[in-house]
């Protein structure tokens, strides 16, 4: 059963108690990310996560560490778009200590500039790695040119440049506006009392104040593109966005069954056709990635440069014979039995249960069981299914991107072939 507490600070608290489960696990979530940035201080949020970490008015950075791995080493944290996620993984009768260390650390971190100027070259080589990735150098530079002149197309890490120039007052000054009482949530689930979870967070968080001035951009336009860059490699990478749902909006649980549909799983569309009929790709999936503020639909693969053509062909005639045909009661029927197994499944994963009820909180409002999650997939009709399709699947709401050696590649013909499609009608 998950309830819902606040702080006397209106901090909201989610607990759910899972039957069986012998630990605690628990996600404090800080509005913060990389969309409540602006151009000058972009990095700041990923900047402000690393440095929590580096110190505190009670304890120095090895001192925490020793501290974390005495409680099972399963306190970190992460930053997106959206959000700073501070989570661990505790027995229950380490909770309190847990959560005052990580309190101290949200709350009382000093900033020291020698640690500061260490954790930039940190974060650099953090950086180094995701260009040395061409999949994630694929996603990241889509969503920058997918999304430009807004925040939520910021790179989460901000670039090396940036970094390099963040001051220890921008980071304080960030922090001040977002590590907030009317920003920031609480989830736990796992071995919980109620009582006992509330009476060891109030005191530690009560008496944050609210009043946060955080930075919330309007909602992006979808701007069209076609990006083509050259990495010195054997393979390509693709990644195909179309403009999508947000987070809130309804369709997005048909958005969900369409992804298993298409790529999410071996037996997908695309998986069977690309890669098992055809033989063209060493990975091809699709994936959802939604905002508050706006999404997108993503297909990614990966082949060598000479069946790059093909592969990119074949993706198009699959999204256009679903937008021309769509699928049947049968198909749906199955899709809804597959999710309700996902769900029920992940639902047996206390980290999962953390995050989900925490997500669909920070979107909605409120929290939706799994049960009442069952019941939203089933009310999914075959109408709205395949609207859906014709909808957001268009390939004149496409960007593409292609980065490798795309020196072996047709990318005019290909470009030419995109920018030619036209709406359907």
């Amino acid at each position: 059963m998950t309830t819902i507490h606040r702080l006397t600070n209106n901090i909201p608290v989610i607990i759910e108690n899972l039957p069986g489960a012998r630990s605690i696990t628990f996600g404090v979530y800080v509005g913060s990310g990389s969309q409540n940035e602006t151009a000058l201080n972009n990095g700041a949020a990923h900047a402000i996560e690393h440095m929590l970490f580096k110190g505190t008015d009670k304890y120095s950075a090895g001192q925490l560490a020793d501290i974390m791995t005495e409680l099972g080493g399963g306190i970190n944290a992460y930053t997106s778009k959206e959000n700073t996620v501070f989570y661990g993984k505790v027995l229950p009768e380490d909770f309190e200590r847990a959560l005052s260390i990580m309190s101290d650390m949200l709350f009382n971190s000093v900033f020291d500039p020698k640690e500061f100027s260490k954790e930039k070259g940190v974060i650099i080589d953090e950086i180094d790695s995701y260009d040395d990735s061409a999949e994630d150098m694929c996603h990241e530079l889509l969503q920058k040119r997918v999304w430009k002149d807004n925040p939520l197309g910021f790179i989460i890490s901000g670039s090396k440049s940036n970094v390099k120039k963040l001051t220890r007052q921008q980071l304080v000054d960030f922090k001040e506006a977002n590590y907030t009482a009317d920003n920031i949530l609480i989830s736990v689930a796992g071995k919980c009392d109620e009582a006992q979870i509330m009476s060891v967070l109030e005191p530690l968080f009560a008496a944050l104040p609210g009043s946060g001035r955080k930075l919330i951009p309007g909602r992006p336009e979808f701007n069209r593109c076609f990006i083509s860059k050259y990495k010195d490699m054997e393979q390509v990478h693709l990644n195909i966005a179309f403009d999508n749902v947000r987070s809130s909006d309804e369709d997005r649980y048909a958005m969900y069954m369409i992804n298993s549909m298409l790529g999410g799983n071996l037996n997908s569309r695309l998986f069977q056709k690309v890669r098992e009929e055809n033989g063209l790709t060493y990975s091809i999936y699709s994936y959802n990635s939604m905002c508050d503020l706006a999404g997108l639909f993503h297909i990614y693969a990966s082949m060598s440069a000479a069946q790059t053509e093909r592969v990119y062909e074949l993706i198009f005639d699959i999204i256009d014979e679903l937008n021309e045909k769509g699928i049947d009661g049968e198909e749906l029927f199955r899709l809804k039995k597959q999710t309700k197994i996902e769900l029920v499944l992940g639902s047996e994963a206390a980290s999962n249960t953390v995050l989900n009820n925490a997500k669909t909180f920070l979107s909605t409002g409120s929290v939706i069981s799994l049960d009442e999650a069952v019941e939203h997939y089933n009310a999914v009709t075959l109408e709205q299914f395949n609207r859906c399709i014709r909808t957001y699947l268009r390939k004149d709401k496409s960007s593409v991107c292609l980065v490798g050696n795309v020196k072996d590649v047709p990318v005019s013909k290909l470009k030419g072939h995109w920018s030619n499609s036209q709406s359907p009608a």
